[in-house]
């Protein structure tokens, strides 16, 4: 090869090379800008599905009929997303756009399928749903309006109706269908025969009688043990009640009730009149109570108007103790103008209210009027009727009124009523004390109960912290 060829050959190469070279950087540095912009767009769809599909509030947390027709809206949405994304990318390559709408279909077709999969899943729990709500409706109708054979009827019918339409959508086999139905009439009627006992009404037992069959085994053994059980409630009570409107004896009573045969009813009539006795007690000292309250009103009323005809109002046909209390009440007032408190009785009786206040309030304390000064009953009163957010609050100072007493040794009853009170008199109970207050509550007691403590001990206790002054003293100068 002469000189001039391998210029030529030279000068071809060295012009050619760079010029490929150059045109291939071009198109790999392009190919990287697209593929750049492509995956962007892609990290566009997968962000979107991550916030709007998998969010606490996006697709998939959707339940039953809220996802209806959802995947078209969200991908529609998405859609309109990429398109307004991709009109505002340039792309370098022209295959660049067709590349990125190929996996731009792909992950929405993605998308769809598994929003579609998820819709239809909920939509198909939500009609099974709503049919095994419609299945619970029927039977609560039918025990609402147990009395309606019409209703009861309607009711099961379309249960029957609705189960069909389960069966159908599920496609139960034969073997399921049947099961299905038979556990829907066991739940239907153990509802209805459990109504009727709930309501002690013997159609429980025509009608467990009558659909007993229906019953699985173990409801079945279960209401017919129940029904026995009613049946001689039934059969008692009533008997019970028929003995006791006779008003007899205690030995004729328990004459009749030995007549009867059957234990377990036998039982259950000792148990009805038993109960029938303290009704009956508890109404007529009630009754006494009331007329008792009532007539001392009207004796203290008469002792300030004409207090010369309050005894001719004593009612004489109430209890011994009842009348000789307005008696002696009488008879104090005309000598003495007033009634000097029995401390015992007043003490006993705010004890008798911490131990049990249930039983004080149904306890008749109108005849304390002859024991106890009108402002001590007041404050006994009280007492009584306070309630039981209020009583806490009296009890617990109560509780420590007398604990501190008792520390500082205040013994005589005198003090010890001086010291309640006191207390009586300064503090309020009621429901809702400010927890400040409850300091200043504490501080009112302690300084009412130091009035009363006992001098000697006041002394004796000076004299100890002198000694123990004096000891240390001592102690500190060796002597």
């Amino acid at each position: 090869m002469n000189t001039e060829q391998k210029s030529s050959h030279t000068s071809y190469s060295l012009r050619k090379i760079p010029e490929t070279h150059h045109e291939s950087g071009d198109f790999s540095h392009e190919k990287e800008i697209d593929s750049v912009k492509i995956l962007e767009l892609s990290n566009i769809i997968d962000e979107w599905e991550y916030e709007l599909l998998f969010s606490e509030n996006g697709f998939f947390s959707l339940k039953g009929k809220e996802v209806e027709n959802k995947t078209t809206e969200f991908c529609e949405e998405l859609n309109k997303l990429i398109n307004s994304k991709i009109s505002q990318v340039k792309f370098l390559l022209p295959e660049s756009r067709e590349i990125f709408f190929n996996i731009k279909n792909l992950k929405i077709n993605s998308l769809t399928e598994r929003m579609k999969i998820y819709e239809n899943e909920q939509l198909n729990n939500w009609i099974i749903d709503t049919y095994e709500q419609s299945i619970n409706s029927s039977v609560r109708r039918a025990v609402l309006y147990k009395n309606n054979p019409g209703i009861v009827k309607s009711s099961y019918s379309n249960a029957m109706t609705v189960i069909k339409l389960m069966a159908d959508k599920e496609k139960w086999d034969e073997f399921t269908y049947s099961s299905k139905i038979s556990e829907f009439k066991s739940d239907f009627y153990y509802a209805l025969i459990s109504a009727f006992m709930e309501e002690k009404d013997i159609l429980a037992g025509a009608y467990f009688e009558k659909y007993k069959d229906e019953l699985d085994k173990d409801k079945q053994e279960e209401i017919k043990k129940s029904i026995d059980e009613l049946k001689n409630n039934i059969t008692a009570y009533n008997w019970s009640k028929e003995l006791f409107s006779y008003n007899l004896s205690e030995s004729e009573k328990e004459k009749e009730i030995n007549s009867v045969r059957d234990k377990n009813i036998k039982s259950l009539i000792n148990h009805y009149v038993s109960t029938f006795d303290k009704m009956k007690k508890k109404e007529e000292d009630r009754e006494i109570k009331s007329k008792n309250e009532s007539n001392w009103n009207q004796i203290i009323s008469l002792m300030d108007s004409e207090p010369d005809k309050a005894e001719l109002y004593i009612d004489y046909s109430l209890k011994e103790e009842s009348k000789n209390a307005k008696k002696s009440y009488i008879k104090d007032i005309r000598n003495s103008g007033v009634i000097k408190t029995d401390i015992q009785k007043f003490l006993k009786l705010l004890n008798e209210a911490v131990e049990d206040i249930d039983n004080f309030r149904e306890k008749d304390i109108s005849d304390f009027h002859a024991d106890l000064s009108g402002k001590d009953f007041e404050h006994v009163s009280k007492i009584k009727n306070l309630k039981d957010k209020s009583f806490q609050i009296f009890k617990s100072d109560y509780e420590y009124i007398k604990k501190e007493m008792k520390n500082k040794e205040i013994k005589s009853q005198e003090s010890i009523y001086a010291v309640i009170k006191l207390c009586m008199n300064f503090l309020k109970w009621e429901e809702n004390i400010e927890a400040s207050s409850i300091f200043e509550r504490t501080k009112l007691i302690l300084s009412i109960i130091e009035r009363y403590e006992e001098p000697n001990k006041s002394k004796t206790k000076e004299q100890d912290k002198k000694g123990v002054k004096n000891d240390s003293i001592k102690a500190n100068t060796g002597e």
